[in-house]
């Protein structure tokens, strides 16, 4: 019996963490259980408190089965999964005793894995628990700064201390809120870049209008329960809109990197270079490849090779400016369009580019193995090379066929000039010769065969 107990405790997916990311989760769950004792130990209750908790999170609990029917937004391992749940969090940090406001995710989150989501149960737990710290943080730093506010007195707001206590409460739960799963994500996969967890404009609009949904769904609270139905339909409505901007970005985006797929790069790309050849203006197109990825596979398995296209993608986002468009062609093809860069300008991009993917470094989750992958970059610029996006994506590939030909991680021009040495890689030598330098690479489908 005992035998079989240790064993279904092996079985958690707890220990099919990577060792940093165990120990994050480990110590999020441990924070969350101690403030919520340390909280409980300081509560002073009243029945007032518990009436209003109730209610909170009989919304909250309505609200779940409700996105239910309407349906859910698509989760990503390697990006933060934004649930729409602040609406009902947040009322309890601006009403209630921190304690409360730490409570409250438990049962909201309970019922939506037990009738939505079913996570294994490691993934629930930090859920509810990183949750519970940022309910718990942002109600400590509000009743610091207006201390006194309840559902009787919420609409002392109006006072400037009041809308401060407002303001530093929504930018603790809005930080919390994006940082603690950014920080277990980042230890999963630490090729994952902090840009494409924290940067993303969208993502921050969507997270600000989550939470002042909540306040609207607190003062609503505070009025008269009977008008929560009122403020709740707006949330629902919030919910059709997340679920339509996640349609739209399927159609256009590549699932696995969330760059743009090949159909809407060549929609955007035949436009901006409609536009440079009416302007006569500079433009150019980089085709990548990279190096011997097919070991990775082999090597390391899917899994492995998907975080590192996932890295690839996030690199060439850094590295890049945002009016240049980037897209996964399929495989480990890639394919840049630099809008306003001439030849030189391009030279210098794609280098960048090359040095910077030469220089990652990637690992197994349990950190065992280190590896680097290089790329293969050839360039076509527009009136040289091309007059219209199939011509500059057919001459740029060409001349990724002839980087990879010459040894690979090199940038070549489709004119098949060399490049000057402080433009040169040095070929598959240098920072291949890591445990993937085996030679032997197939050659790729053609860009304008695959698409």
């Amino acid at each position: 019996m005992r035998h079989g107990g240790i064993g279904r405790i092996r079985s958690w997916s707890l220990w099919r963490l990577p060792p940093r990311a165990r120990r994050y989760v480990l110590i999020i769950d441990a924070a969350a259980v101690a403030v919520l004792a340390l909280l409980a130990s300081r509560t002073v209750w009243h029945l007032d408190h518990f009436a209003d908790f109730a209610g909170i999170a009989l919304c909250g609990v309505l609200g779940v089965e409700v996105f239910h029917r309407v349906g859910r937004p698509h989760r990503r391992p390697d990006r933060a999964y934004q649930d729409l749940m602040a609406a009902f969090l947040f009322p309890a940090v601006l009403l209630l005793p921190p304690f409360y406001a730490a409570l409250i995710p438990l049962p909201i989150y309970l019922v939506e894995q037990l009738r939505v989501s079913h996570l294994p149960w490691v993934k629930w737990v930090f859920n509810a628990s990183s949750a519970a710290l940022t309910g718990a943080l942002a109600a400590l730093a509000r009743s610091l700064v207006a201390p006194g506010l309840s559902s009787t007195g919420l609409l002392s707001l109006a006072s400037p201390r009041g809308l401060a206590g407002l303001c530093v409460a929504l930018a603790a739960f809005l930080a919390l809120d994006k940082l603690l799963p950014a920080g277990v994500i980042r230890r999963v996969a630490p090729a994952t870049s902090w840009r494409s967890l924290l940067a993303g404009k969208e993502t921050w609009v969507l997270s600000a209008a989550d939470v002042c949904s909540g306040v609207i769904v607190a003062v609503f609270w505070s009025l008269s329960p009977v008008l929560m139905p009122t403020a709740l339909v707006p949330i629902f409505l919030l919910q059709r809109a997340v679920l339509h901007t996640q349609l739209v970005a399927a159609a256009t985006t590549d699932s696995k990197t969330g760059l743009a797929n090949p159909r809407y790069w060549r929609e955007q790309a035949t436009r901006v270079v409609a536009r440079a050849q009416r302007l006569a203006e500079p433009a150019a197109v980089l085709v990548l490849d990279l190096d011997r990825f097919k070991s990775v596979n082999d090597r390391f398995g899917h899994l492995i090779g998907d975080s590192v296209l996932v890295a690839v993608a996030d690199t060439l986002q850094a590295v890049l400016r945002p009016s240049d468009v980037v897209a996964r062609f399929g495989g480990e093809e890639f394919v840049v369009l630099l809008a306003g860069a001439g030849a030189d300008a391009a030279l210098l991009a794609g280098e960048r580019v090359r040095a910077k993917l030469a220089g990652l470094q990637h690992s197994t989750p349990g950190g065992e193995d280190r590896f680097q992958v290089t790329a293969s970059i050839g360039l076509a610029v527009l009136g040289r090379d091309g007059l219209d996006v199939d011509q500059l994506l057919e001459a740029a590939d060409r001349a990724m066929y002839q980087a990879k030909s010459q040894g690979g991680n090199r940038l070549l021009p489709a004119t098949g000039q060399p490049l000057a040495a402080s433009q040169r890689g040095t070929g598959s030598g240098d920072a291949g010769a890591g445990p993937l330098a085996e030679p032997g690479h197939g050659a790729p489908q053609a860009l304008l065969q695959a698409h």
